[in-house]
């Protein structure tokens, strides 16, 4: 008895320690969610080009944009709503993947709409209060899109003095890739077109190929309101009427037709016009009514040892054997180059960069009055 008891006991205690082990295997323990495999599932290989950055921005763009406003991307009014629909249940997107989960949303869909958001032109202009907008739009007189300022690489600027029309050809991480000047022969007494053209011929000859080009306006050059002796205003229009011919050819490409109607020419727009009170503003050479020479500047950038007061705008990365020929110039020829280069300088670091502090700077009535 004792022993079937104890047997019965024993036999009880086993059955309980079955069941105990059974549900303990049966039990779902909760374990940290594996890791996303990093193997790209078929049909999604297009979304390996994305990087890091692009994906985040696409994310913001996902979350933080109106169904209306999603529509300027390649995706149906109908998806957009979707889109909009699965935020509100689900919540904000964490995976471009996740847009595959989005009702009547395929991979071919996906595929469209990832990439019209990561070649949308990125808007530098966006972070800007409106009164520093306002300052971009005065500092050329035609303006710059966001498309085409995104896809600005190079930039030459164009600088027409007294003796020489200089240049400068920089990309826009500030390294200069090109400076160089045009000595002009000696000018004539009176306006000679032919000569202006020749002139204008081999500058444009030698510039270098460049996304776009820059000029200072000289407009102001025929402004005769102020008492100028007649040497003075007969070299303005000389210098202003050299540069109209240099923007006639930089702003024109030359086609050569295949049949007989002969060569065409086709408008580019690749020309633009900074006003010329910008860059000495911005490298504070305004000096009450007057403008110092920018020699010493240049000099001090070459030198690298810039002023705290100029650190914030595009550091420029020239080459030692420009920088020794620019050394060995004349003085003339060093104020054109210096010139060239301030100009290229402040276009990238203004228009292009959209740099803010550079933009605050010039509204300053420290260094000169205000910009028109």
């Amino acid at each position: 008895m004792l022993i079937k008891v104890g047997v019965r006991c024993i036999t009880v205690k086993w059955a309980s320690a079955q069941r105990i082990a059974n549900s303990y295997f049966h039990l779902k323990i909760p374990t940290a969610p594996a890791k996303e495999s990093s193997e790209v599932a078929p049909g999604l290989e297009f979304m390996s080009k994305y990087d890091n950055q692009t994906v985040d921005r696409i994310l913001t763009v996902l979350n933080s944009t109106c169904p209306s406003n999603l529509t300027r991307y390649d995706i149906s009014k109908g998806c957009s709503q979707q889109i909009q629909k699965y935020r509100i249940k689900k919540g904000p997107f964490t995976s471009i993947k996740q847009l595959l989960d989005v009702e009547n949303f395929d991979k071919k869909y996906l595929e469209k709409l990832l990439c019209s958001i990561a070649e949308e032109p990125i808007d530098k202009t966006r972070s800007l209060d409106k009164p520093l907008k306002k300052v971009l739009q005065n500092i050329t007189l035609n303006a710059l899109t966001k498309e085409k300022r995104s896809k600005i690489k190079t930039v030459t600027s164009i600088h027409v003095g007294l003796t020489h029309v200089s240049w400068t050809k920089m990309d826009i991480d500030g390294h200069l890739l090109v400076w160089d000047a045009c000595d002009f022969p000696e000018w004539p007494k009176q306006i000679n077109t032919n000569l202006f053209h020749n002139v204008a011929l081999e500058v444009w000859s030698k510039l270098p190929v460049s996304d776009v080009y820059v000029a200072e306006d000289v407009t102001p050059l025929t402004n005769f309101q102020n008492k100028i002796d007649s040497k003075t205003m007969l070299r303005n229009i000389q210098r202003f009427q050299l540069a109209m011919t240099l923007q006639m050819l930089i702003s024109t490409k030359f086609n050569q037709s295949d049949g007989n109607e002969g060569p065409s020419y086709t408008q580019i727009d690749n020309h633009y016009f900074i006003r010329p009170n910008i860059p000495p503003k911005l490298f504070q050479l305004i000096i009450g009514r007057e403008t110092v020479s920018a020699d010493s500047l240049v000099q001090t950038i070459i030198d690298d040892n810039i002023s705290k007061s100029l650190s914030h705008i595009l550091p420029v990365i020239i080459d030692p054997f420009e920088a020794s020929l620019y050394n060995g110039s004349n003085k003339f020829r060093k104020e054109g180059l210096s010139q060239a280069l301030l100009t290229a300088v402040a276009f990238i670091d203004l228009v292009i960069l959209c740099n803010p502090v550079s933009l605050k700077s010039l509204t300053s009535n420290q260094y000169s009055t205000k910009i028109k």
